[in-house]
């Protein structure tokens, strides 16, 4: 007999989460359902770059999706509030329905959590940070936990007045041990791979993996490897992504005349173990980023990574000198100066690459997974209700 039962509420699937939710599933303590809550069917449309992602990834736990239309979106509200989960943890109080759920459960006496991702630095600012202050604290006391993706995250909660003891870690992770041994695989293949898409064997390969659109920056990437490549001829920029800023990137290249860029266009997901093995180094540019998950995908392949300071995860990933270096953002010197010293360093890069990651793998789905179990601890504590004497 299942001892808790657990409620996840978000808009809807991700590459990251389907692993997480079906390990959760096979756990004998707990029984897990997910509500989506954005009316689409299958994969939606990331509407940042126009395309429909393709993860390849089955799903092994229970879901409901909300059909579309008023009267089914109060319906579905009264599925996730009947279920009587010991915890419903919601992601965001954005979109408005949300919030709905929140105040729902709370009237109804269902304890709910909140996932945030939100931090200070992305919530100030004019007459929007205004309202946060005084809105803010009476939203959170909606909510029994918080499960902040990470520092930073946390530090926003606790600033608006939800304490450290009530929070409970929900980082964004990904598979550290699958993406490690496909790339691995893809390592012994190394000096083929590359010549494949044209680099010599002993390049110094950049990698970048990132939508090609303005708040990812990827020229402050292409600009700042425009500065390594005229020291170092045997850098080679690797760019996996696609965007509106395609043509942009590809003007800047010719009008400079910057060498050794590649333009990958958009990978599937299965395929990006590829390209963290033929990478020396990855960088990950964005002028905003709560979290970045990219960069665990690179730090469990085993590379060095370089950050904007705008990138959340900086705070909890990235030691410097240790695990990479954080650039300031949008700028293509201070980017420069660490991928100058990380290329004529092959000792420092590649321990800064096993160190991040032995880091890493504290950010795994099962520490997650434990994670979520102490909320469950603290919201039904003691001889947890069985899900049978709560239905009768």
């Amino acid at each position: 007999m299942k001892q808790y039962s657990l409620g996840i509420v978000q808009t809807h699937a991700t590459q990251f989460d389907t692993p997480l939710y079906s390990g959760i599933h096979k756990r004998k303590e707990v029984e897990l359902r997910v509500y989506y809550t954005r009316p689409i069917r299958g994969t939606p449309l990331d509407p940042e770059i126009g395309l429909r992602p393709n993860w390849g990834q089955p799903e092994y736990y229970r879901s409901l999706t909300r059909q579309r239309g008023i009267i089914n979106a109060i319906r579905f509200a009264r599925n996730i509030i009947s279920a009587r989960h010991n915890l419903i943890i919601i992601s965001g109080y954005s979109p408005l329905y949300h919030l709905v759920v929140a105040v729902y459960a709370r009237f109804a006496g269902v304890p709910v959590g909140l996932r945030s991702d939100t931090t200070l630095e992305t919530a100030r600012g004019g007459i929007k940070s205004f309202i946060k202050r005084c809105v803010m604290p009476t939203v959170l006391r909606l909510y029994r936990t918080g499960h902040p993706t990470g520092f930073r995250a946390r530090q926003y909660l606790v600033y608006y007045g939800l304490s450290e003891d009530r929070q409970f870690s929900f980082p964004y992770t990904v598979d550290n041990n699958h993406l490690y041994s496909r790339s691995r695989r893809y390592r012994s293949r190394r000096d083929r791979l590359r010549r494949a898409i044209g680099i010599p064997p002993g390049s110094f390969v950049v990698l970048g993996v990132l939508k090609l659109i303005p708040r990812e920056d990827p020229l402050t990437l292409l600009l700042g490897f425009s500065k390594l490549v005229k020291s170092c001829s045997s850098a080679h920029l690797v760019l996996v992504g696609d965007g509106p800023m395609r043509e942009k990137i590809e003007a800047t290249i010719k009008d400079k005349g910057i060498a050794n860029v590649r333009l990958q266009g958009y990978v599937r997901y299965s395929q990006l173990p590829l390209f963290y093995a033929i990478a020396d180094l990855f960088v990950h540019p964005p002028l905003r980023e709560p979290w970045g998950v990219s960069v665990n995908e690179a730090m469990a392949c085993g590379l060095p990574v370089v950050v904007a300071d705008a990138v959340g995860s900086h705070e909890d990933l990235v030691v410097p000198g240790n695990t990479g270096f954080v650039f300031k953002t949008g700028d293509p010197e201070s980017l420069s100066s660490y991928l100058l010293l990380i290329s004529q360093d092959r000792e420092l890069c590649r321990s800064l690459g096993q160190n991040g990651r032995a880091l890493i793998a504290n950010f795994s789905y099962e520490s997650t997974e434990q994670s979520l179990i102490e909320g469950l601890k603290v919201i039904a504590p003691g001889e947890a209700r069985t899900l049978q004497a709560r239905r009768d």
